[in-house]
């Protein structure tokens, strides 16, 4: 909310009811102001209530918040009056009006505001006034102003607002905390006993406890909680299968179900089995004999195709109709045999066309000197046949006038030398106008470029393009030019220091530790000799394990399927690690 240097809210009067005047007050209106504290502390926040009495005639009101603006701030304001509403209010100007809709007595609590106390704000007491104006219509009525009085301390705060928040566990991912009391009013945190003050709020370290998941034969736990990996693999968790070998059955050979294997680790897990021969899924499919070829009736296997085939049935042979198409003055006639059940058709019996039978030509248009003439004749046997031929026009006397030859070049047309009639518009080659052509014969097309070499005229740099160009063999004012790409700059890779802590294989991830808590012990430590030397000692635990297991294959080569000795699991666990 903004903050105003004087003025909270100043309602002025716009809406006036038509209303007689009315004589004044029996009694004066009263106005007075609450707060719901008086000591304060910087940051602390107070509500401000307005009651008025005795104003049973009043038709608008008006009120002018006066307040020390360096020591407080305006958190909120609102109308309590249930009759009246705020028709207009601006945040620039602090100013608002209120309008009554009917008569009934102004009493009770009219309005409330709320302050809050700066930072920084001086102590001692300050005054906050609120001033009122009443009218009935136009007449102002009489009402005293109000005020309240706060305090505002700079003593060492008593917390009596604070807060207790009790103990919570660590996890894995979010830290918890020991219980404890936070004053919000001076940001302080206290002990259970809630007056030993802590310097910050007294979290404990994350949880080393993770949960849930579930590790698979390559893959450790995830935890649902933090998400992150946690123990060993689990070697006989194969949630992936793979089968491998499998033939599958025929109609007539067996088949084999084919051995499962983890399809992670590649361990095989158990072997497959025979499967029976699938026999013969026999369909019948009759083929009814066509015009040529014979019918049958075939049975054939939908799996393997195996075929028989029984009741043949000759060809039916072909049921021809005739179609005549008789001859015309043009075109031949002929007739189209075609069968009535499978369509095949030819065509014979020809006969040649019968040719025009034209009478005598007709004049129909009159040649003249500057246009032709025309004659038709018409067919006998046919009046859409009419033949069509030219009358020359009438004789003319050329006026010819000659047209130099005008060279081509690259990009523009050219044309020839010729002659042209001023009287008819023709174009000859000669000068006797022995020759026409057309206008279009004139013209002697653009050549086009006939590019030269490309010749480097800027070399490029690193980080700078370059140019070159190229000249037209038939035109050296024809000139094109195209962009080099800049050379880049060459960056010599500097040698990458090797990994202090590559000491880990892939075959086994935790190399440095039994169970977690030794691993982590481990992973904290920061002598690189101490490690050095347990690693050392590690692989000699193990060689010498291998020995002795070795030393009891030996010994024992019946091999050992109680997954219920210890001994046996640690061996496996070694071989496949």
């Amino acid at each position: 909310m903004k903050k105003f240097s004087f003025v909270l809210i100043l309602l002025i009067t716009s809406l006036f009811l038509s209303v007689f005047r009315i004589g004044a007050f029996a009694e004066s209106a009263a106005l007075t102001c609450n707060a719901t504290a008086t000591d304060l502390y910087p940051g602390y926040v107070v509500s401000l209530t307005v009651d008025l009495q005795n104003a049973p005639l009043a038709k608008s009101l008006a009120l002018v918040l006066e307040y020390d603006h360096e020591s407080f701030d305006i958190v909120s304001a609102s109308w309590n009056l249930g009759s009246a509403t705020i028709s207009d209010v601006s945040s620039e100007t602090g100013a608002a009006v209120i309008a009554y809709e009917n008569d009934t007595d102004l009493n009770g609590t009219i309005f409330t505001f709320t302050l809050s106390v700066k930072e920084g704000a001086s102590g001692g007491r300050k005054t906050v006034t609120i001033v009122p104006k009443l009218k009935n219509g136009t007449t102002d009525l009489d009402c005293s102003e109000a005020s309240a009085s706060l305090n505002i301390l700079f003593s060492e705060c008593q917390h009596p607002n604070r807060i207790y928040y009790a103990a919570r566990e660590s996890t894995c991912k979010d830290r918890g905390w020991d219980a404890y009391f936070s004053c919000p009013d001076c940001r302080k945190v206290f002990a259970a006993d809630g007056e030993t003050e802590l310097s910050a709020i007294p979290y404990k370290p994350l949880s080393t406890e993770h949960t849930g998941g579930e590790a698979t034969c390559i893959s450790p736990a995830i935890c649902i909680v933090c998400g992150n990996p946690y123990g060993r693999p689990d070697p006989n968790n194969h949630t992936n299968e793979d089968i491998r070998n499998a033939t599958p059955s025929t109609c007539t050979e067996y088949g084999y179900a084919g051995d499962m294997y983890c399809a992670d680790c590649g361990k095989f897990i158990v072997s497959g089995f025979i499967t029976e021969p699938l026999g013969h899924d026999y369909v019948t499919v009759v083929t009814e004999p066509t015009c040529v070829s014979r019918g049958y009736t075939s049975t054939v296997c939908s799996r393997c195709n195996d075929t028989v085939i029984t009741d043949y049935k000759e060809p039916l042979g072909h049921a021809y109709t005739a179609a005549v198409t008789s001859p015309t003055c043009t075109s031949d006639g002929y007739t189209v045999f075609t069968c009535d059940r499978c369509g095949e058709s030819y065509t014979g019996d020809y006969i040649s066309a019968l040719g025009h039978d034209y009478g005598p030509w007709q004049v129909t248009v009159e040649a003249t000197e500057d246009t032709e003439g025309e004659q038709i004749r018409v067919c006998g046997r046919n009046s859409s046949h009419v033949d069509k031929r030219i009358i020359p026009k009438l004789s003319h006397v050329h006026t010819l006038a000659q047209v130099p030859a005008v060279p081509a070049t690259c990009l523009v047309n050219g044309s020839i030398e010729y002659w042209v009639c001023s009287g008819c518009n023709k174009y000859f080659t000669d000068a006797e106008g022995n020759n026409e052509i057309l206008p279009e014969d004139v013209v002697v097309l653009a050549s086009g470029h006939k590019w030269g070499e490309w010749t480097v005229t800027k070399p490029a740099q690193v980080n700078v393009k370059g140019e070159e160009t190229r000249v037209c063999l038939n035109d050296h004012s024809h000139i094109e030019t195209r962009e080099i790409e800049a050379l880049e700059e060459e960056i010599i890779p500097e040698n990458e220091p090797e990994s202090e802590n590559n000491t880990e294989t892939e075959s086994d991830p935790y190399p440095f530790a039994e169970d977690e808590s030794e691993y982590e012990k481990l992973a904290d430590s920061e002598s690189k000799l101490w490690m050095i030397i347990l690693i050392v000692l590690i692989l000699i635990v193990i060689a010498l394990l291998a020995m002795l297991f070795i030393s009891r294959r030996k010994s024992n080569p019946k091999p050992r399927y109680d997954f219920e000795d210890e001994d046996y699991d640690d061996d496996d666990d070694t071989d496949n690690s």
